[in-house]
């Protein structure tokens, strides 16, 4: 039986082997590039005496800390990747556009994996460029909705409505559009998958899926503290 109703096991561990070999390479990136790369002497003092590290800890740190810059990418590739594999779902790769799109119910998607991936300026020429493919003539989306999904929402209430960012240059909101809407992970793989519980049906696949790639084995308290993220992530506190 599949893990998941609405994608095949194979797609979920194909979307899974890019993550991992995305994450390798960075690390492998930070590695290499170590020597090469101007490092703050002053960041490193205070790190090294502050949190007392040693060279050896500090320098791990610092691997760490520029591989997880890698990785923070490919989870929100990982997304669009099982997104993308959804019946109807097209993965648009780097198209310059957008990344997914739903030619039969006329949605597009731009996949972000956190609420502040992109910073007051880049929310502002993400919603025009999102209204310039639903509104304007020439447009292949013309009439299109759009959707700007973050994965993971400010709050664990989440989100679904109309996007309009505040624009700095002139001090006001972007104009309101119905066709321009910001969105969390829970809602809109909801959307996509037509599974309410689609989202934390994936999450509880990756457990059953990783170990086949001969990772770090996860422990029950492991897995208990990953769970409680989750549950504060994602479900409504009463």
């Amino acid at each position: 039986m599949a893990l998941l109703s609405w994608i095949t096991d194979e797609q979920l561990k194909l979307a899974l082997e890019k993550l991992i070999n995305a994450v390798k390479k960075g690390k492998m990136k930070a590695e290499k590039d170590f020597s090469r790369n101007v490092i703050d002497p002053f960041a490193a003092t205070f790190t090294m005496s502050l949190l007392e590290l040693s060279y050896v800890q500090w320098k791990h740190t610092e691997l760490h800390r520029q591989a997880e810059k890698s990785l923070t990418n490919a989870v929100g590739g990982f997304h669009q990747n099982v997104l993308g594999c959804i019946k109807g779902w097209e993965d648009l790769q780097t198209s310059n556009q957008v990344d997914l799109v739903n030619h039969e119910h006329k949605i597009i998607a731009e996949i972000k994996n956190k609420y502040n991936t992109l910073n007051a300026g880049g929310t502002v020429a993400l919603y025009k460029r999102l209204s310039e493919l639903v509104n304007n003539k020439s447009s292949c989306f013309k009439g299109y909705t759009a959707y700007y999904v973050t994965i993971i929402p400010g709050t664990p209430d989440g989100v679904d409505t109309i996007f309009a960012p505040s624009d700095n240059a002139t001090g006001e909101h972007c104009t309101l559009d119905e066709k321009i809407r910001v969105i969390d992970g829970v809602r809109f793989y909801a959307l996509a998958s037509g599974s309410p519980s689609a989202f934390s049906d994936l999450y509880k696949a990756l457990h059953q899926v990783l170990h086949v790639f001969n990772i770090r084995h996860l422990s029950d308290e492991d897995k208990a503290f990953l769970q409680d993220l989750f549950f504060k992530a994602f479900v409504p506190q009463q």
